[in-house]
């Protein structure tokens, strides 16, 4: 006789699967928040799939597979994602950040008439470009270790992980967007070899 008694009483599946898609719902929002709106709908339907898969295990519903196929699409969307806006497979922002790095140390020790901010953009930014490498490192680990985990598992770890925009440290692109808008001059030959970096510095100056 098949047994389809619930593991659990129904009503605490439902505050767990309820539990799981508001976490599932605040990472969405919090991509939405940043502009990462492919990522705020892979958490949406990551939440609904966790929920449901909640409810179905512990009610014994087979649902024959397809919340693990749709979870395992999902996963595939989202690494593609990741690694598609990765710095990591940017060739251009791979070359440039060296060549920022360097650019800041010479503008920090040669650049006289440069004021006290932004000599202080200039030696974050030498910091910043020279963990650069180190820090996207640890994003694709981390992007690795979601890809592995369950549903549930990866909301949970992404909620974890979670950071602000404010806590989110500057990047070596941040502090050359910041030093072009007060000394665009400096970054002429550096523009030239990169003309995508260049416009976004410009029209982040402009809105500023």
């Amino acid at each position: 006789m098949i047994d389809l008694e619930p593991i659990v009483p129904f009503r605490y599946a439902a505050i767990f699967a309820i539990f799981i898609f508001v976490v599932g719902a605040l990472l969405s929002i919090d991509q939405c928040i940043i502009g990462n709106y492919i990522e705020a709908v892979i958490f949406f339907i990551n939440a609904i799939i966790a929920s449901l898969s909640i409810i179905c295990y512990n009610q014994k519903i087979s649902t024959n597979g397809v919340l693990g196929g749709a979870f395992f699409i999902l996963t595939v969307v989202s690494v593609t994602t990741f690694l598609l806006k990765s710095p990591l497979t940017n060739s251009d922002i791979q070359s440039a950040i060296p060549e920022l790095e360097e650019l800041f140390v010479k503008f920090s020790l040669d650049t006289m008439d440069s004021t006290q901010e932004e000599n202080e953009i200039a030696k974050a930014g030498v910091g910043a470009c020279m963990f650069q490498s180190t820090i996207d490192e640890m994003k694709l680990t981390n992007a690795m270790i979601e890809s592995k985990l369950g549903p549930i598992s990866t909301l949970l770890f992404s909620l974890f992980q979670r950071k602000s925009p404010s806590e989110e440290p500057k990047q070596c692109l941040d502090f050359y967007y910041d030093l072009h808008k007060a000394r665009p001059e400096y970054f002429s030959s550096f523009d030239i070899s990169h003309p995508v970096l260049a416009r976004i510095a410009t029209a982040i100056a402009r809105k500023s």
